[in-house]
């Protein structure tokens, strides 16, 4: 996974806090950029998993890897 991803999401967190910090309460923006936060955590755990996947010597067709002999 590239480190672009868990960025994004510190950044949208850092943008959730910075407006809402001048828009309302700071205990609401501390709050609310957690939920972002967790929502992001939440999103990565989905699309990636929990465990590192490790790639099996005869995973697929063991058929493509072998040499024809005519």
């Amino acid at each position: 996974m590239s480190p672009a991803g868990p960025v994004a999401i510190i950044a949208v967190a850092v943008i959730v806090l910075t407006v809402l910090w001048k828009t309302a309460t700071p205990l609401m923006a501390v709050i609310m950029a957690a939920a972002a936060l967790l929502a992001g955590v939440i999103l990565l755990v989905l699309m990636y998993g929990t465990k590192p996947r490790r790639r099996r010597e005869g995973a697929g067709s063991p058929g493509l890897w072998r040499r024809r002999r005519f």
